[in-house]
């Protein structure tokens, strides 16, 4: 049967670096997640993220935007727009395309809000008779200091002048699992089986295990 996975987890938890591994074919990584032997795809727009990446047939899908937040430092509608029909597209080629066995979607905090977008939610309510199943992949780093260095060497964080009272607050997001808890959150509802995933090393380990009863979306 087919897979779609979403993979979220909070900044420096190894996403890209994930998604890399397992389009690579990197045998260690394939046997930890157990995708040995899987044609693995991924939804390009939301491993660049950006605008340029656009979808490659047309998107049919109808959206309620009435809410949708206008464009600031933080959000930008165009991009959001683009992102989910990305998103909805590429999920719908992966079906019809008889040889792929996983499609693999780099999630992100905007992809849960309904007034960015919605895009969890539209997913979920348009494929959710499809004869495939859904897995939700949370990265984490459990160790602080480990965590802390990805940190530090990341270009955006060096950018930040009060770079003090954004680790602060980071950290403090980390100690309440806030973006784990939204993910959780916006997935638990379909009963739609959640891994929490520790990303300190090379090697993958499951460390937790939720909706583990698997479900079609």
């Amino acid at each position: 049967m087919k897979k779609i996975i979403w993979i979220f987890g909070q900044s420096a938890t190894g996403k890209k670096t994930l998604i890399n591994k397992l389009l690579k074919h990197d045998e260690s990584t394939l046997v930890d997640l157990g995708l040995s032997g899987s044609n693995i795809w991924a939804c390009e727009a939301t491993i660049n993220d950006d605008k340029k990446t656009t979808p490659k047939i047309n998107d049919a899908f109808l959206y309620n935007d009435v809410n949708l937040e206008k464009d600031n430092a933080y959000f930008s509608q165009r991009k959001a727009i683009n992102r989910r029909s990305c998103i909805m597209t590429d999920t719908v080629r992966f079906i019809n395309d008889k040889d792929a066995d996983v499609l693999l979607i780099k999630g992100q905090d905007n992809d849960i809000w309904p007034n960015r977008g919605d895009i969890v939610k539209n997913f979920l309510w348009n494929f959710g008779l499809q004869d495939i199943e859904i897995e939700v992949f949370i990265l984490s780093v459990l160790d602080d200091e480990v965590w802390k260095k990805r940190i530090v060497s990341k270009k955006w964080f060096q950018d930040f002048k009060e770079k003090d009272f954004i680790m602060k607050k980071m950290l403090m997001e980390r100690k309440n699992k806030s973006h784990e808890k939204r993910v959780i959150q916006a997935f638990d509802a379909a009963n739609i089986p959640i891994k929490i995933i520790d990303s300190s090393s090379k090697h993958y380990e499951i460390v937790d295990e939720l909706n583990r009863t698997k479900r079609g979306i």
